[in-house]
């Protein structure tokens, strides 16, 4: 609304200045601080979506921070992910993020629902258009919710950065022609509404998931995230995120040959020997960016939980000042392990380290 924002957030609905880019008030539309997933604005009044249903309060009440100016209306109710708003119309969309919802439209005469989604993931309006956002598509819907353009694909198959396989989570209408969509994968994607763009992946670490964060000469190793908090797997393969000369460069493996990227440790007599632990398979050395040779229980002293490989779980490791690298077995009786520069392997029993710990 003009300079103004409404966000939606983890206790309420934020109010924010955009020209002097600060908060200017927080309100809870319940008692008890519900999160607001979307808002809407229509001429008198503020939609807040909430997973019990939808809140409205007129926006010229002066005590919108009161849960009191909030009603909850009576239909729709369910887990609302988001809102959109044309002219004096909002539309809901009820259900599950990444699966089935309704479409429902609000209007002054009541709520109704429209028509049904799957896999949606969020919503938008623009120029009297609404734009639905689907992990496989975005569908432009034009007067009485009719489809009228549906983008699948982006770019021609033959070319790098064209999507075939979309994973889109969002997507906005730039000019009335152009689309702007964020894909889980490809990133940012620009293309008209007939599929004709490319993606847009700015330069970066392989994912926004890594857990630690290791300097070797001039270059920075990013690594994780390992192990959750009871000593499980989270299903994510090796891979490793050198940031050298300015420019990211990524190696991964396959969930097949290896498990959980834990800690990176870095030779600080050779910056260019550098090791990645995995919670799993042993650990890897990092050559040139790429993941190399891997150490399990066949070729070094770090056991198998149940005599194999693929359960080798090394979690911390690091060097000391001669250049050994030392590497700590979990629920084995050798839980100290090191390997001498000259590639030598020794183990030393620590009990802690055998008893699940």
């Amino acid at each position: 609304a003009g300079s103004q924002y409404y966000i939606g957030f983890g206790g309420g609905v934020l109010e924010v200045d955009g020209r002097k880019a600060e908060i200017k008030s927080a309100w809870s539309v319940t008692a008890d601080g519900a999160d607001v997933r979307g808002v809407a604005l229509t001429t008198d009044h503020i939609y807040a979506a909430t997973a019990t249903g939808i809140y409205r309060a007129r926006r010229d009440s002066r005590l919108l921070e009161d849960p009191g100016q909030w009603s909850l209306l009576t239909s729709p109710r369910g887990n609302t992910l988001s809102l959109a708003a044309m002219a004096d119309t909002v539309y809901a969309a009820v259900g599950r993020a990444g699966g089935d919802v309704t479409l429902w439209k609000i209007t002054a005469d009541g709520a109704e629902a429209t028509k049904r989604l799957g896999s949606y993931r969020s919503m938008s309006a623009r120029g009297g258009k609404l734009l639905v956002t689907r992990s496989g598509g975005v569908d432009l819907l034009g007067a009485g919710l009719a489809v009228e353009a549906t983008v699948t694909t982006v770019g021609r198959p033959d070319t790098a950065d064209a999507v075939a396989k979309p994973q889109f989570r969002m997507a906005e209408m730039i000019d009335g022609k152009t689309l702007a969509i964020a894909d889980n994968e490809a990133c940012l994607i620009i293309s008209d509404t007939a599929g004709m763009g490319k993606a847009y992946k700015p330069n970066g670490p392989l994912s926004n998931i890594s857990s630690c964060i290791t300097a070797a000469g001039d270059d920075i190793y990013a690594g994780g995230p390992g192990r959750n908090g009871e000593l499980n797997n989270q299903g994510n393969p090796a891979s490793v995120s050198v940031l050298r000369d300015g420019v990211w460069h990524s190696s991964a493996k396959t969930w097949a040959d290896s498990r959980e990227p834990c800690m990176v440790a870095a030779n600080p007599r050779d910056p260019s020997d550098v090791f990645l632990s995995t919670w799993g398979t042993g650990i890897f050395k990092i050559v040139d960016c790429q993941l190399d040779t891997q150490f399990t229980a066949g070729n070094s002293t770090i056991k198998d939980i149940f005599g194999g490989n693929r359960y080798v779980r090394s979690d911390a490791i690091t060097f000391d000042e001669a250049g050994n690298l030392y590497v700590l077995a979990c629920m084995v009786d050798s839980g100290v392990n090191v390997m001498t520069p000259e590639g030598e392997w020794h183990s030393y029993p620590y009990g802690p380290m055998g008893d699940g710990s």
